[in-house]
């Protein structure tokens, strides 16, 4: 398996424009989820879960160096 390497200084992702990133499911059971997908839609998934008191945007400065992975995020 090979991974890109990601340059030294991606670039960053952009706050303002973070809400507009969100999409939403359903689930089969009712339940409707968001989240963001970032990255290479062919690449190898890539799930980024946050803890209990954040939220998506705390893998903003991340995500841009997972570029080569279909980054998805709660």
């Amino acid at each position: 398996m090979t991974l890109a390497v990601p340059s030294a200084y991606a670039q960053p992702i952009d706050q303002a424009g973070w809400t507009a990133r969100k999409r939403v499911v359903a689930l089969p059971n009712g339940v409707r989820l968001a989240y963001v997908e970032l990255g290479n839609p062919a690449g190898r998934p890539l799930l980024l879960l946050h803890g209990f008191t954040d939220s998506s945007r705390v893998w903003t400065l991340l995500a841009p160096y997972l570029a080569g992975h279909r980054v998805l995020i709660p």
